[in-house]
């Protein structure tokens, strides 16, 4: 199994993408799939073959259906060439990596995966399907990203209130806060009766 059987098993049934069902009822071969969740990432992922097989699969599918030809806000991950599996699975006692045993998988056997995004957009009667590697939308690291958008917060922040912050804690700052993982969990404060969760939401 691998990315160019999946783009087969999608070109032969292409008639689906012009239904107004979501790509999550597109009929996939499941012989092709290792796991499937449903609001968290990834949406799919695709089962490993032996090291022999010159395609050995494992790469994980995020589906993007839009109403236009821009694509909706990735608010779950920043959108990326390759992941860690250890990422997605944690310490492997959740759903997706129980999926990936059932379905024969030796998670840890390719440590990093290929991420690609199956994106839908609709013009009017027009339809435009594309298979997207993540390198597509990753022109710059993450964790650039992250801190050039950070560095022009604190920028912000700072004139606005007509104070400065030195360049070298300015620095380690940001060196220091360039992780997505820190923004993705939920923090408790003591007597508040809600959490708070700061979310990096990607547009593209």
């Amino acid at each position: 199994m691998s990315i160019y059987h999946f783009f087969r098993d999608l070109a032969s049934k292409h008639e689906f993408f012009y239904a107004d069902a979501p790509l999550s009822a597109f009929p996939f071969n499941k012989e092709l799939l290792s796991c499937w969740s449903r609001g968290k990432f990834p949406d799919t992922a695709l089962r490993l073959r032996s090291a022999e097989s010159p395609f050995l699969g494992g790469e994980l599918i995020e589906f993007k259906d839009a109403k236009s030809y821009k694509i909706a806000s990735f608010n779950s991950t920043i959108p990326s060439a390759r992941k860690s599996i250890r990422e997605i699975v944690g310490d492997g006692n959740g759903k997706i990596a129980q999926q990936m045993r059932e379905a024969g998988d030796d998670i840890d056997s390719m440590p990093m995966r290929e991420v690609f995004y199956l994106v839908r957009g609709r013009s009017g009667a027009s339809v435009k399907v594309c298979l997207l590697h993540g390198s597509f939308f990753e022109t710059i690291p993450i964790s650039q990203l992250i801190r050039e958008s950070l560095d022009q917060v604190f920028g912000e922040a700072f004139s606005e209130n007509g104070e400065e912050l030195s360049k070298e804690a300015r620095e380690v700052l940001l060196r220091h806060l360039d992780k997505q993982r820190y923004f993705r969990k939920v923090r408790k404060v003591e007597k508040s009766s809600v959490n708070l969760r700061f979310r990096v939401m990607t547009e593209a």
